[in-house]
């Protein structure tokens, strides 16, 4: 028998654990096929899968055997179809939020990679169409969103109310009920039914007043949710409350937030009261989930407890951990052991306890009975791959969030410290030495036995797997090149093993980082970004900038993609290299106008340009920048058409200082040209030539020519008049 591990799960919704599977020959009329024949502990009658039946060309299955509780379970769908029905439900009345601080908090949209860019905004389509959330202009409040890939590969979005809302947000203060309380009221029954709210949170609408601070930022835009989303603290006291009014006084029902527990003394009692609980959720627009649903079940596991007519159980799955722990191998693991099971001849109050080694996590909670001992609930597995690259500091938040999940309860003291969404956490740190209990699970963890996280289908699901149809180089070849650079393979041991207090100048970049860098698929990866080392560093520059997009927009794509740490020069320099895009680059900024001092008297300074060719005649016009006196004299023109200035007889009294403003021209800079100039300017105050002088104006500048230009428009305007 080939020993792999696989889950069934049939109509009725349960989940049927196998052994492994062997090959065997199957004949049926005219068709045969090797197929595999999963063997099951304990199992009931054989089941026919679609696969034997597709192989073997059967058209018609007769169904031999049907029990009771499925038609029963059946007949009330029928009943009920509201009830049962796929879409979301809709609660009758809203839930309010209350703040503390009325100070909106927005954070923006966190970069998100361009391969999550399609499946995310179909998901945020998806949600628009079954009215979750909805589109809003603008928005006081924002909360950016993680987008968190399912081992199927579809994305759930969450906010990340943590850092926005729920700082501000005031708490509801609601007895969650004990667990003593609710098997009290299940105790005595025959059979048990246990029925599961549809995405429980979202049946409930948010009041107006309170969908404003719900609001999510994406790179699409910002959307507003309508209905009560997940992550916001405040949320499972207030939905335990309405679960609880909504079921009050029905016999032989409990109810803990989503999960409802039905039961009776016998069939025709537990199936009245069933229909009951049916009813009422029927008249408040609440829907459950028909394939997560038991109906009528010997044996039920209700919030981690096994219970049957014989009373209340352990659960064997939640103490596997320590009942299938590999033998120790060595002193230290030997040691271990020990202390765990010495460990539980004294518990301690309700706690969670968490620990991580080099290849597996362990989680040990605990909890007070009813009569006073206390029960642990534990849970172990190994690291993944990608997982046993993290280092030592994300392995232990990993071991947090495996042990809250595994768990999953409210006001749990921790080992260590990390912020969960939707959860409340008292911190304690506690030194290896005293944490036997998870210290033992996680030297000794199970092995990977079913789908989820830490299986090949989950690592298939990791980020670098969806990014490489749209990465121009694989992440192979980034792996191997990342192990021959000098830097990057020095930050990579960094990773794994810690930091040192204090790096190298090359490392600075990354050292400052250093918090948000891990190892995937032996690649690094800042946040969403692939660090690239300096062998494949142009070949990511000459594919962003294919196409010419420009310094800004190559930033906007390496951006969503890779960093190192010039690549902000290095784009820079690659944009400025380029003949094409130099070509296309926009005219730099104008230079600020110099505007000319008010000369004090008429004809301290004097503004020249040219007029014509009139009849193939040219004037000088002078123009007094005091009196805006216009003068205009023909000049004469050489046989090259290079013009020769003709200086005009000007009568002007004495002056100490004569400043002529001319045309920066060829003719001016001439040193005839200049000569004549100086001449005009110091025929004024012959006595005093030195204090006159004359300037050029920067050619192809209108705004320096002002004066002159107007004059030459007026004497334009009179020779067309003439």
């Amino acid at each position: 028998m080939h020993k792999i591990f696989f889950i069934l799960k049939p109509y009725t919704g349960d989940t049927i654990d196998t052994l492994g599977y062997i090959d065997v020959d199957v004949r049926f009329g005219q068709h045969s096929a090797k197929l595999k024949l999963y063997v099951v502990e304990n199992g009931g009658p054989p089941l026919m899968g679609r696969t034997w039946i597709k192989e073997l060309k059967l058209s018609i299955v007769e169904c031999h055997k049907i029990t009771e509780r499925d038609s029963i379970a059946s007949r009330l769908k029928r009943e009920y179809p509201e009830v049962f029905a796929e879409r979301l439900g809709t609660f009758k009345s809203c839930i309010r939020l209350h703040l503390n601080d009325k100070k909106p908090v927005f954070v923006k949209a966190r970069p998100l990679p361009l391969a999550l860019r399609e499946r995310v905004a179909a998901e945020l389509k998806r949600l628009q169409r079954e009215g979750v959330i909805y589109k809003v202009n603008r928005s006081d409040y924002g909360t950016p969103i993680v987008p968190a890939i399912k081992s199927n590969g579809d994305i759930r979005i969450c906010g990340d109310y943590k850092i926005t809302l729920n700082p501000i947000l005031k708490d509801f203060h609601y007895p969650l009920p004990r667990i003593e309380e609710i098997f009290s009221i299940l105790a005595g029954g025959e059979q048990y039914t246990k029925l599961d709210l549809s995405n429980a949170f979202q049946q409930c609408l948010l009041h107006e007043k309170s969908q404003a601070m719900t609001a999510i930022t994406t790179h699409v835009r910002t959307f507003v949710y309508r209905r009560v989303p997940f992550g916001i603290k405040c949320i499972p006291e207030n939905f335990q409350k309405i679960m609880e009014e909504t079921l009050h006084g029905l016999p032989s029902t409990a109810v803990f937030a989503d999960d409802i527990c039905v039961t009776g003394k016998d069939s025709n009692t537990h199936l009245k009261n069933l229909r009951a609980v049916l009813q009422r959720l029927k008249d408040n627009g609440l829907r459950i989930n028909f394939d997560e649903c038991q109906f009528f079940k010997d044996s039920v596991t209700y919030l981690g407890y096994k219970i049957n007519k014989d009373g209340l159980h352990t659960d064997t799955k939640k103490i596997q951990a320590i009942v299938d722990a590999p033998q120790p191998t060595d002193i230290t693991q030997l040691r271990s052991f020990i202390e765990l099971v010495n460990f539980y001849a004294k518990f301690l109050p309700l706690i969670l306890a968490v620990d991580s080694s080099a290849y597996g996590l362990g989680a040990v909670l605990t909890q007070r009975s009813v009569d006073g001992r206390q029960r642990p609930r534990c849970a172990s597995r190994t690291l993944n791959a990608a997982e046993r690259n993290y280092s030592q500091l994300d392995k232990e938040a990993l071991a947090i969030v495996f042990g809250v999940t595994k768990h999953h309860h409210r006001e749990q003291t921790t080992a260590l410290c990390h912020d969960i969404a939707a959860y409340d956490f008292t911190v304690e740190f506690v030194r290896s030495a005293e944490n036997c209990q998870a210290d033992a699970l996680s030297r000794l963890p199970l092995p990977r036995s079913s789908v989820g996280r830490g299986t090949k289908q989950y690592e298939a699901a990791t980020y670098l797997n969806f990014v490489q149809d749209g990465f121009p180089l694989n992440f192979k070849n980034i792996k191997t090149e990342t192990a021959k650079d000098p830097i990057l393979s020095k930050i990579y041991g960094y990773v794994l093993y810690g930091w040192p207090p204090a790096v190298d100048k090359e490392f600075n970049a990354c050292f400052r980082r250093k918090e948000n860098i891990c190892i995937d698929q032996g690649c690094l990866l800042w946040g969403y970004k692939i660090i690239i080392p300096g062998t494949l560093q142009n070949a990511i520059l000459k594919e962003i900038h294919d196409g010419h997009p420009g310094i800004v927009k190559m930033k906007q794509i390496a951006r969503n993609y890779v960093w190192w740490a010039t690549i902000d020069a290095d784009i820079e320099w690659a944009v400025r290299d380029c003949g094409a895009c130099l070509a296309v680059r926009p005219a730099p900024p104008p230079a600020p106008l110099h505007s000319w001092p008010w000369p004090v008297e008429p004809w301290s300074r004097l503004h020249l340009d040219y007029l014509g060719p009139f009849n193939n005649k040219y004037y000088l016009v002078i123009i007094d920048a005091h009196s805006k006196w216009i003068e205009a004299g023909k000049i004469m023109c050489d046989k090259n058409r290079k013009s020769r200035l003709s200086l005009t007889k000007i009568e002007a009294c004495d002056r100490s200082r004569l400043s002529v403003e001319a045309e920066d021209g060829s003719e001016a800079r001439e040193p005839r040209g200049k000569d004549e100039l100086d001449e005009l300017a110091n025929r004024s105050s012959p006595e005093k030539s030195s204090s006159s002088r004359t300037d050029d104006t920067s050619p192809l500048v209108p705004g320096g020519r002002i004066q002159r230009n107007a004059a030459v428009q007026c004497l334009q305007k009179i020779r067309k008049i003439v």
